[in-house]
């Protein structure tokens, strides 16, 4: 009788421990998972962000981390230094500025832009002068970096020369021109600015100033105006106003092509380009979104490779047949 022969082994099973699978759920979770910048809570830059990951974020594929900053250089310094921020809104004046600054050399190659946003309007509210010129000499307290270094170019063009800037918010900006503390406070954001009816009820003897364009301005700001559609009631505005306006950009760090964070921007740039229509669709969504045109160029800036690769395809798709062939 011939002996057995030897059993045939089966197939090793895979067995993955607890640990390499909490590893790997680690590593799909953050791969998914995009950091916007904001600014100030309550700002617009932070509501435009607030908007975005309402309707592009999709939990599983594409998680939007809604991130509070400071605004100005400091929302650029972050993009391009701090872990976790794939992306960051920041006004195209503080790019100008921040440009060949130290800390930000080579900055048109470090990063690149997803799309410009909307017009941020410059609000210089005083309850103490008539007119912006009447500012030199006097305290102007200012909410959010972004708003001083707007300010700061404002005056400079108008050779406006305040005693002192302070930091506030809004409210306590409204509070300290009550008591006396403050002449005035400058406020940059997409009207209408958040609690405009809450500093106003506070003192209802604070007006909206008038700002004229000037050749001055060309550098840093847009003509715009306010009317008392954009705040009923408030600030004692009747007709239109003047006053001027930054622009504001969506930016992302410009990563090598085919990086996994470039990749992430990417898939972000996207999603975001095509559910557009919805955000702006979207009751809840801010009705700056209305004034956004994808489209629109940053010039002497690099689009990001993702979006301006999406533009092109729609554009061949909008196209009548005849001209794609």
């Amino acid at each position: 009788m011939t002996a057995p022969g030897p059993l045939a082994k089966e197939p090793a099973k895979k067995v993955v421990s607890a640990s390499s699978a909490e590893a790997q759920f680690r590593e799909q979770v953050n791969s998914n998972t995009i950091g916007v910048l904001g600014g100030i809570m309550n700002g617009t830059f932070m509501r435009f962000v607030d908007d975005i990951a309402k309707v592009v974020d999709d939990g599983d594929n594409l998680r939007i981390l809604p991130i509070v900053g400071k605004g100005g250089a400091q929302n650029l310094r972050d993009l391009l230094y701090l872990k976790g921020v794939d992306l960051a809104i920041i006004s195209a004046q503080s790019l100008i500025e921040y440009r060949n600054q130290r800390g930000y050399q080579n900055l048109t190659d470090r990063i690149c832009y997803v799309t410009l946003l909307h017009p941020e309007e410059l609000h210089v509210i005083s309850d103490k002068v008539g007119s912006i010129q009447e500012l030199s000499g006097k305290i102007v307290g200012f909410d959010g970096t972004g708003s001083k270094l707007a300010a700061e170019s404002l005056f400079v063009s108008q050779g406006i020369k305040p005693k002192e800037m302070v930091p506030f918010n809004m409210l306590d900006a409204a509070d300290k021109m009550k008591s006396g503390e403050i002449d005035a406070v400058v406020r940059i954001g997409g009207k209408p600015i958040s609690g405009a009816d809450k500093i106003y009820a506070m003192n209802k003897g604070q007006k909206l100033l008038e700002i004229h364009f000037t050749d001055a301005m060309v550098e840093h700001f847009l003509p715009t105006f306010f009317t008392r559609e954009d705040y009923p009631g408030l600030f004692g505005l009747e007709g239109r106003l003047d006053t001027v306006a930054v622009g504001v950009v969506l930016i992302a760090y410009n990563w090598r092509a085919g990086s996994e964070r470039g990749r992430r921007v990417e898939r972000f740039t996207e999603a975001f380009f095509s559910k557009f229509p919805d955000i702006v669709a979207s009751k809840s969504s801010h009705p700056k979104w209305r004034d956004v045109n994808l489209n629109a160029q940053l010039a002497g800036w690099k689009r990001c490779a993702g979006a301006q690769a999406w533009l092109n395809a729609a554009r061949r798709e909008q196209a009548p047949a005849a001209a794609r062939k």
